[in-house]
């Protein structure tokens, strides 16, 4: 265990880690390089080949399409953590700091089965249904492999066509997509996202962002209760039958073999709170660091 004087917690280390501390009680947690070279990469994630600089060059796409074609693969960052653990926010920064034109997020979010894969949903009783079943926090709710292809075209220079999902509806909409077009860094998040095995041996670099759970459930809370219409009581239940449990069995083993694990112990869960610039430096830097260990910053 460490203490950084602050107050702030006490931080409990897994032997594959270090932490850094700048005395601000940020707790960011990243492997210690010499134990690396001691401990290979996990087998499950594979190893990590050298990769060339990724340089955008013209070329053709899928569909008959002249879209930006990389001419080598680009950097595959892939970034998990609880619902609520800011991953997002952490994303976001991250291609704010990269700028979009080196850089560009792709949510799993839009992976979701559409409703007609559980079976009829014509009525609303049929919906209503099949909504109190269906585990949305299970990898298998998601069209993993329709994800890993989109994922290795944007890796070999192609575009794709994301499809979109309908958070109010339970359902993907099938009149949508959004296209995304490859660039020297794709940036990956989700709960999932280090969840898929068929995933790992296309990750360059894997995050997980470690937030405590009373912090994740008041943040889920407030944002399902207020974006998404979402009752206090429903969003309860569903978080004590089914994302809870879902969250340890698939989201936090991965905490274990990533990358870097960068903890967030930061705001608040109410009022229009956004993080301050200080705190998003501290959670980037470690990824900063990393990225311009590989040369791609």
């Amino acid at each position: 265990p460490l203490r950084d004087g602050t107050g702030s917690g006490l931080f409990l280390l897994h032997p594959r880690f270090t932490s850094f501390s700048d005395g601000t009680g940020s707790g960011l947690f990243f492997p210690d390089p010499l134990l690396r070279d001691c401990h290979p990469r996990p087998t499950c994630f594979g190893p990590k080949p050298p990769r060339p600089s990724a340089l955008p060059a013209c070329g053709r796409g899928r569909g008959g399409a002249t879209p930006l074609l990389m001419t080598t693969t680009s950097f595959l960052i892939a970034m998990s953590g609880g619902s609520g653990s800011g991953k997002s926010t952490l994303a976001d920064a991250l291609i704010e700091r990269l700028t979009p034109e080196k850089a560009v997020i792709f949510h799993e979010d839009g992976y979701y089965w559409p409703m007609r894969h559980y079976g009829p949903c014509d009525t609303p009783e049929q919906r209503a249904a099949i909504i109190a079943q269906a585990n949305y926090d299970d990898p298998a709710s998601k069209d993993n492999r329709h994800l890993v292809n989109d994922i290795r075209a944007l890796k070999s220079g192609q575009y794709i066509e994301q499809p979109v999902y309908d958070f109010d509806r339970h359902d993907r909409d099938m009149t949508k997509t959004f296209r995304i077009d490859p660039k020297p860094v794709i940036i990956l998040e989700g709960i999932h996202a280090l969840s898929v095995h068929d995933l790992f041996p296309m990750i360059d670099l894997s995050i997980y962002v470690d937030t405590p759970d009373d912090l994740r459930l008041a943040r889920r809370l407030r944002r399902d209760v207020i974006e998404r219409g979402r009752t206090v009581q429903n969003v309860l239940e569903h978080y004590l039958t089914t994302v809870r449990a879902a969250h340890y069995r698939f989201t936090h083993p991965s905490k274990f073999e990533a990358d870097l694990v960068i903890a967030d112990e930061g705001l608040p869960a109410y009022g229009s709170v956004t993080p301050g610039e200080d705190a998003i430096d501290r959670m980037l830097a470690p990824v900063v660091s990393r990225l311009q260990v590989a040369g791609i910053i």
